[in-house]
């Protein structure tokens, strides 16, 4: 069942949350090369990314989902070193914030 880009499904009896996106999307978004300032490219980078992470619930899916979402920034034109850079930025700052939360708790 899609629900706001998240795609939501039961297996053995537990809820499986993936990002959702729509069969007629044809993968447009910001060109990688159009004159606009780096900080608005990386924001779309980071966008795909964060979508990745907060809307899947195992890693295998966001795994999947950050692959989907590098192919259609490549083929928009961003550079594949720019994407890889920045994703592993925001996967090391996505679960270095996780353990401090989990830390905290106890």
């Amino acid at each position: 069942m899609p629900f706001l880009d998240v795609l939501i499904s039961q297996e053995n009896e537990k809820l499986i949350t993936t990002v959702y996106t729509k069969p007629t999307n044809l993968g447009y978004c910001l060109n990688g090369r159009s004159e606009c300032p780096q900080k608005y490219k990386n924001s779309t980078i980071g966008t795909y990314i964060r979508r990745a992470l907060t809307h899947c619930r195992m890693w295998k899916q966001v795994h999947k989902e950050i692959e989907r979402s590098s192919q259609v920034l490549v083929n928009n034109g961003f550079s594949e070193k720019d994407i890889h850079q920045l994703t592993r930025k925001l996967i090391d700052s996505w679960y270095n914030k996780k353990e401090k939360r989990e830390k905290r708790r106890y």
